[in-house]
């Protein structure tokens, strides 16, 4: 298989049929460090909110509340 097919592969959820904290173990136990390292960036930039140029309360709360466990 492409390597890149096989990372974006590994990086790719389902919201709807995989639960996040399980998504996160496959990426982890896939022992492909592209695949981490791509996520890692990912979380990384979703917990910089100077990426949204006027955030509201809301998203400043949701961001906390949805990167405290990482």
């Amino acid at each position: 298989m492409n390597e890149t097919i096989e990372n974006t592969l590994i990086v790719t959820r389902n919201k709807r049929k995989e639960p996040y904290f399980r998504y996160i173990n496959r990426i982890i136990n896939s022992n492909n460090l592209t695949a981490l390292n791509i996520k890692c960036y990912d979380i990384e930039n979703n917990r910089n909110l100077s990426r949204i140029p006027n955030p509201t309360k809301k998203t400043v709360k949701e961001t906390k509340k949805n990167m405290s466990p990482i």
